[in-house]
Order: structure tokens, then C-alpha cells, then sequence
């Protein structure tokens, strides 16, 4: 591979690695929210039996955001061993 290509692919994955962190940050503040306001029985007025609807839906939201958010984990740490192993081979 040329110095060039080398330098765009690199300059590439250094990206992706940015991109991952800042959505495991912004997945990471919305199961925060969610979390606070579940904790704080934040419902916005919203009558006694509707309640338990919203509790339960920000709870299935918290779950999804929690999967999603440690498969950027594995993500990562496939690209850790990724970068690991590129260093060993150089």
C-alpha cells in the first residue's frame, strides 16, 4: 500500500473510532435521562394511568440503549485488538 493510501486509511479508522465514541457518549446521556427522570418519577402532568405506560416504556428504551451501547463497547474493543495486533506486525 502506498504512503498515501496508508496515511487516508489510517486518517479513516482514526474517524470511525471518533464517531464510535461520540455515539456511545450521546447513547450513554440518553439512558442517563431516561434513567433520572424514571428515577425522579418525572411524567409531566401526565394522569396516574397513563404512568405506568411511560414507566415501562423508558424502560424498554433504557434496555435497547444499554445493547446498543455495549456493542460499541465491542466494537471498540475489537478495534483495540485490531490496532494491537497492526502494531505487532509492524
Amino acid at each position: 500500500m502506498r504512503r498515501n493510501d496508508k496515511q487516508y486509511a489510517i486518517s479513516c479508522y482514526e474517524k470511525i473510532l471518533d464517531e464510535l465514541y461520540n455515539t456511545d457518549t450521546l447513547v450513554n446521556v440518553t439512558i442517563t435521562s431516561c434513567l433520572e427522570k424514571e428515577t425522579n418519577c418525572e411524567y409531566y402532568g401526565i394522569p396516574e394511568k397513563f404512568r405506568a405506560m411511560i414507566s415501562n416504556e423508558r424502560n424498554q428504551y433504557i434496555s435497547l440503549l444499554t445493547l446498543i451501547s455495549d456493542k460499541i463497547k465491542y466494537i471498540n474493543k475489537l478495534n483495540a485488538a485490531f490496532e494491537q495486533e497492526r502494531l505487532l506486525l509492524h
